[in-house]
């Protein structure tokens, strides 16, 4: 079984802070890739909230090759590139009762720019003279 989870607010938030945050930075050299992910945390009497943001870069993963052009013969890596960014939004209020009430809201975008040259086949073209045909 897997299970994803996000970030509350108590999981930023002691008991007693106003407000608290977290900052992540990766660098992957494989990929050349760079991550940013931040977290800020609030409290306003009974309501907690959390806003959540990040950003990747990354570019195609290095190889060992040497033989570029087109087609199956080539072992250089392929160009590619790959932006993601993301949000998260969270509010969550707790009731006198013991009860709690959470909202949600998400955006991702990822934006990918690859170029499979070991794909595409180079086409040959035969071009005859008037005298030819």
């Amino acid at each position: 079984m897997v299970a994803l989870r996000t970030f509350n607010p108590e999981d930023v938030l002691k008991s007693g802070q106003k407000f608290g945050g977290i900052t992540k930075i990766t660098y992957d050299g494989i990929s050349a890739s760079a991550l940013l992910n931040q977290i800020f945390v609030t409290r306003y009497k009974n309501t907690l909230f959390l806003l959540e943001g990040g950003y990747f870069n990354e570019s195609e993963t290095g190889n060992i090759g040497h033989t570029g052009g087109y087609g199956n013969t080539r072992t250089k890596r392929n160009p590619a590139s790959y932006d993601q960014g993301s949000f998260i939004g969270k509010v969550i209020h707790y009731f006198s009762s013991g009860h709690r009430l959470g909202i949600t809201g998400e955006w991702v975008d990822r934006i990918v720019d690859e170029h499979t040259l070991t794909s595409q086949r180079v086409k040959e073209e035969y071009y005859r003279t008037q005298s030819e045909n």
